[in-house]
């Protein structure tokens, strides 16, 4: 079921597009413990952390698929047998259709596209994993844009993905939530040379006008003009 199913090629392309793949493994611990190669794990880099992910299902770790195994998922399958398939609603977690055995994965495809039409009839359509990894992606690239100053860069890297998230909330939340975080990141420079002004206001001026580019698109432009203002008048008057 594992090969035929989950690691087919054309069910993997078929998934990434209309399912969430949910497993509930109950023999993981016991495969660690006999070091079985399928527990075997890979260093990875996740959001920034060196982590362990498992070989045979790549992108989770040993500790996410124990959980899984004693989340509600473990509670679908009444039969005692394995392995065991269901469909479920993802908005009341009702079963819409189970298998009990061994099933290909053109039965599955078939009766996921149907669970599909109900769902978007019912709730609209979901949200794509493309346009979900494009903004997680352009989320990524704005803080580390901000973290080398460019700051306009980054609110343009988030402006260019703006279209992807129309009508969805949580695409929008996200980019907001990447948006707040190049404004704090604009708005500690800014605060920097603010500070800077009483003691050496010759270099905050300097700073500043190396900034100023780099604000846009921040809604920090008017700030920064008043800012620069004050330094100029205390160029005046220190003479």
């Amino acid at each position: 079921m594992h090969s035929a199913v989950m690691q087919n090629e054309k069910y993997i392309k078929f998934a990434d597009k209309n399912t969430v793949e949910v497993i509930a493994l109950g023999s993981l611990d016991k495969g660690i413990e006999a070091k079985d190669h399928r527990a075997d794990t890979y260093e990875a880099t996740v959001d920034g952390k060196k982590v362990q992910l498992l070989v045979e299902f790549p992108n989770l770790t040993v500790e996410e698929m124990l959980a899984l195994n004693t989340s509600k998922a473990s509670s679908y399958n009444n039969t005692g047998k394995i392995p065991y398939t269901s469909i479920v609603d993802p908005w009341t977690l009702e079963e819409l259709q189970k298998w009990s055995g061994g099933i290909g994965s053109g039965t599955i495809q078939e009766a996921v596209l149907e669970a599909r039409k109900k769902l978007t009839k019912e709730h609209g359509p979901g949200i794509e994993r493309k346009s979900l990894r494009d903004i997680q992606e352009a989320g990524d690239n704005a803080r580390e844009l901000a973290g080398k100053g460019d700051f306009a860069k980054a609110m343009e890297a988030l402006k260019k993905v703006e279209s992807l998230a129309k009508d969805q909330q949580l695409l929008q939340e996200r980019i907001e939530k990447a948006r707040t975080d190049v404004v704090a990141g604009a708005t500690a420079a800014l605060d920097g040379i603010d500070a800077m002004k009483a003691d050496d206001p010759a270099k905050a001026k300097s700073e500043l006008s190396k900034l100023m580019g780099k604000l846009r698109g921040t809604g920090l432009e008017d700030r920064a003009k008043e800012l620069q203002a004050e330094l100029v008048e205390a160029a005046k008057a220190g003479g």
